[in-house]
């Protein structure tokens, strides 16, 4: 499943670029964020796309 969620470019950090941006979900079996891969080599335009497999879109 991929997941394409819009990004404020003005919110990226200094010395940061959209090449960082990622996204985390919550694993209640570890107890712990875990991350998720992004779909692609970077984040497009002000769109950044993640990759989830099933279990990740379950939780």
């Amino acid at each position: 499943m991929r997941l394409t969620l819009p990004y404020d470019e003005h919110a990226v950090p200094p010395g940061m670029t959209v090449q960082h941006i990622t996204g985390f979900y919550f694993d209640e079996a570890l107890g712990a964020w875990q991350r998720v891969e992004r779909a692609g080599e970077a984040a497009q335009g002000k769109l950044a796309s993640l990759q989830l497999n099933r279990a990740q879109a379950l939780d």
